[in-house]
């Protein structure tokens, strides 16, 4: 129901597809996996727009503003319309992409919502900054930790947590 309504005329393209594609300049790959790829008709009848998107899953009240415009979040979605885009020769124009969040104890009814990631041209480049900036510190030896995974480790706080 929640894709007919936010859809209209909606078609599968493609679900879990991989990503494997080349980074120019680099010596590896991005990889990924894109949950749903979907098509719609355009309204002018002329046409689809491609629809990329990604399930999570949240809390009833869904993502608060800040996690919806944290760029370390949408980078994901950033990257994947880039990177499909050119694997399937398909405009920018013609992409757009967003998370459903599937609301854990969500009122019947509102137990999806469509959280939209705009990719324009700088927001594009800065997604592709980070990608770059990640790969670089990874090549020089630098590995970042990301803290917030510390919460139930057994090394937490202890002469082992590096």
């Amino acid at each position: 129901d929640f894709l007919d309504k936010t859809f209209p005329g909606w078609e599968t393209v493609k679900a879990e597809e991989k990503l494997y594609e080349e980074i120019e300049g680099k010596n590896v790959k991005f990889k990924g996996f894109i949950d749903a790829v979907i098509k719609v008709p355009k309204k002018s009848g002329d046409g689809h727009i491609y629809w990329i998107l990604d399930w999570k899953t949240s809390q009833a009240y869904g993502w608060r503003r800040q996690k919806k415009q944290d760029i370390l979040m949408t980078a994901q979605l950033i990257l994947y319309k880039h990177f499909w885009s050119k694997k399937h020769n398909i405009p920018l124009k013609d992409v757009r992409c967003g998370f459903i969040l599937l609301k854990r104890g969500g009122k019947q009814g509102k137990v999806c919502e469509l959280v939209t990631v705009s990719v324009g041209p700088k927001t594009l480049e800065r997604g592709l900054k980070i990608m770059n900036n990640m790969i670089s510190s990874v090549n020089r030896g630098i590995f970042l930790k990301n803290r917030d995974s510390c919460k139930y480790c057994s090394f937490k706080d202890t002469k082992y947590c590096t």
